[in-house]
């Protein structure tokens, strides 16, 4: 099983932690049961499993399935990261579960602006969309203000793969 071969290779390389990202069904189910096996796993959060689940449009008993190994994992987890706050309070509420935020970002020191001017307001998103009524609050706000903020008009970019349902797509937003 993938389980005993990630168990061997860890233990091949006398690893003594294994940090894994809950990206998938598979991970999720590996990360389950290597933490119930006493070894030290460190779990990374990136994209709530409501959303996978969602994306891979999954049966309600599978679903079930994921959420329980998910719970399972995150309890037995060393140590559990996420990539936002709502995140972090959501799984505390949730699981009771401690996480620590960690996401990447732009060292601000090291970014030059210069080339962009003042003249409009340029907003990115880039990720996952999985908040769409947020997004969707986001542009009906924009929408009544007509996409301007302080006179000054706003640009919106959208970088990665936009849902096929539930979200508004202006021909406003850029979409790359």
């Amino acid at each position: 099983s993938r389980v005993k071969m990630v168990r061997s290779k860890a233990d091949s390389v006398g690893a003594s932690v294994i940090w894994i990202t809950a990206s998938s069904p598979e991970v999720i189910w590996i990360g389950e049961e290597l933490a119930k096996s006493g070894l030290d796993v460190r779990t990374m959060v990136w994209d709530a499993p409501e959303y996978l689940i969602q994306n891979l449009r999954l049966t309600i008993n599978l679903s079930t399935e994921i959420l329980r190994a998910f719970s399972v994992l995150l309890s037995a987890s060393k140590q559990v990261s996420v990539i936002g706050v709502t995140m972090k309070l959501s799984y505390k509420k949730n699981y009771n579960v401690d996480s620590l935020v960690i996401r990447h970002g732009i060292e601000s020191m090291k970014f030059d602006n210069s080339e962009y001017s003042d003249d409009s307001i340029r907003i990115v998103f880039a990720g996952s969309l999985y908040a769409k009524d947020e997004w969707n609050a986001f542009v009906a706000a924009l929408d009544k203000a007509q996409w301007t903020i302080n006179r000054k008009p706003v640009e919106v970019c959208f970088l990665g793969r936009f849902p096929l349902s539930g979200a508004s797509k202006p021909l406003k937003v850029n979409y790359l």
